[in-house]
């Protein structure tokens, strides 16, 4: 069994999809007019084509030797991504089980905790909605870390705090980026997939179709 389950935070712990593409794409093309704005050497290595975590990385490691700049292309990145954040909340609706889930995860003496790219305002908000904010062992979020996932530090940050192997821990997603950042932890993973159409994106990995059935995957014998 299992010592510990990490779950993502949007589309694990909540139902839905973001289907407002367009939107995703302005998001995306403000975020690198403002960085190009704030410093026009930035061309030299983010595109308007890269995801929003992809430029957040790119913008901060450029000025990794200028602590000052660096904290304000933070900045600049985060009320950005966090606009973003807020207006895709509109899309997610809380998993009816996710209560439930980890209360009897926690009976069973299992650590469970909460590893996001969302804001720290954004995923509190949305834990309490749940009603599982005070039965988490762990919550790290975007601004917890250096480097938030799908970096596989911020997994391994996570289990750290948690004081819990890779090996003993399961992590649990909804998205091809939740696969990458376990897998290079070296931490196993399920993924939720709600719709059986998008099976298919999800070769060779493990999958559930609720999160009630994460129960039995952690209690299972290895």
């Amino acid at each position: 069994m299992k010592k510990a389950v990490v779950f993502d935070l949007d589309g694990t712990l909540t139902i839905g999809e973001f289907l407002d593409k367009e939107a995703y794409y302005r998001y995306k093309l403000r975020l690198y007019q403002s960085l190009v704005e704030f410093d026009s050497r930035l061309r030299e290595v983010i595109s308007s084509d890269n995801f929003l975590y992809q430029m957040r990385l790119l913008a901060r490691e450029f000025f990794r030797e200028d602590p000052v700049k660096r904290k304000r292309v933070t900045e600049i990145v985060d009320k950005i991504i966090d606009e973003y954040g807020a207006y895709s909340q509109k899309f997610f609706k809380p998993d009816p089980a996710a209560e439930k889930v980890i209360r009897k995860l926690k009976e069973k003496s299992i650590k469970v905790a909460v590893c996001t790219y969302s804001s720290r305002k954004i995923a509190y908000k949305v834990l309490r909605e749940l009603g599982v904010l005070k039965l988490l062992d762990v919550i790290s979020c975007r601004d917890d870390v250096e480097y938030p996932k799908p970096d596989p530090r911020h997994l391994l940050e996570v289990l750290n705090l948690l004081k819990v192997s890779p090996e003993a821990a399961l992590y649990v997603g909804d998205s091809l980026f939740d696969v990458e950042c376990a897998r290079a932890a070296g931490v196993d993973i399920v993924v939720i997939v709600r719709d059986e159409s998008k099976k298919n994106a999800f070769k060779n990995v493990p999958i559930v179709k609720s999160l009630s059935e994460i129960l039995d995957v952690v209690t299972a014998d290895p």
